[in-house]
């Protein structure tokens, strides 16, 4: 996960989004952080359906008015 947040913080969004999906998929295992800068990059590629999953991954383990509002918003 070091790898992503260091392509993240680098501004190199679509590699360090690839390691998070792969994070996620293969090892099943994400901190909120890095579930927020997934679904910033997903967002900011047009890719909805995977913001709004990321998202409500967050929003299972941290039920915060703020981010129930980002989900409502974007899925309208």
């Amino acid at each position: 996960m070091s790898h992503a947040d260091t392509l993240y913080a680098q501004g190199k969004y679509k590699e360090a989004g690839m390691f998070y999906r792969q994070i996620l998929e293969y090892h099943r295992s994400y901190s909120p952080q890095m579930l927020a800068k997934a679904a910033f990059i997903a967002e900011g590629s047009d890719s909805y359906d995977e913001a709004l999953y990321y998202l409500n991954l967050l929003y299972s383990k941290q039920q915060d008015e703020a981010l129930y509002n980002k989900i409502s918003d974007l899925a309208t």
